[in-house]
């Protein structure tokens, strides 16, 4: 049968799969006695709820996806690291309105109380953070689950050991060497690449290394007053 272009599985279908994959998840789970401390959930009322389970219609949602890795970027970024609005949307402001810039060309204009309304539905309230970071990155684990994996990666993966002492050079080899300038990651080593600094254009220095800044973690929001 051909598929229809519009999608690639129906939506019935789909819902279907994604309800016997999940129950039969949730069946393994129960076999393994991950609701053991559950008193009231016996074999009979666990069998009860699958019957149950299985006869509703699950509704699974699904829309197309991203155009690729720089689309999603993108996407996020328009909301982690941006405010409501940008100041190159502003058109004018005066004392009795603020016009702006919206979708395909065209502007709106507010009253000053209503554009800072609407600009302030934007700000998080009190104890809220804009990105929040799960699982072995979260706050709560940096110095738990994330240390301990930490930890069975080195019991893993020990450290390399060191290598061994170059082999002596023989007179006419070292007086090549000699002769050669040093190559320790500096300006002057033409196998690192060079940088052109942007106010003289010349090439004295090579990146070394790039490190993020660091940012205090905070474990629990401050509380409301």
């Amino acid at each position: 049968m051909a598929c229809d272009k519009k999608f690639l599985i129906h939506i019935d279908v789909l819902s279907a799969l994604f309800r016997g994959k999940f129950l039969d998840g949730l069946t393994q789970a129960y076999a393994h006695g991950a609701f053991s401390t559950n008193t009231t959930l016996n074999h009979t009322r666990f069998q009860t709820l699958l019957d149950r389970l299985y006869q509703m219609h699950w509704n699974v949602y699904v829309k197309p996806p991203f155009a690729g890795p720089p689309a999603i970027v993108k996407y996020l970024g328009r909301y982690t690291h941006r405010t409501g609005i940008a100041n190159s949307r502003l058109v004018s402001v005066t004392h009795d309105a603020v016009t702006f810039r919206t979708k395909n060309g065209h502007t709106c204009t507010l009253p000053p109380h209503e554009f800072i309304r609407r600009f302030l539905l934007h700000v998080l309230p009190r104890g809220y953070t804009k990105l929040r970071h799960y699982g072995l990155l979260a706050a709560s684990n940096v110095n738990t689950k994330l240390a301990r994996a930490r930890q069975l990666i080195e019991q893993h993966h020990p450290a390399l050991p060191p290598s061994p002492p170059p082999a002596p050079l023989s007179s006419d080899t070292a007086a090549i060497a000699a002769a050669e300038p040093p190559r320790d990651g500096t300006a002057d080593d033409p196998a690192q690449p060079k940088l052109r600094c942007p106010n003289c254009q010349g090439t004295t220095f090579s990146r070394l290394a790039t490190l993020p800044p660091e940012r205090p973690r905070r474990t629990q929001p401050p509380p409301d007053t």
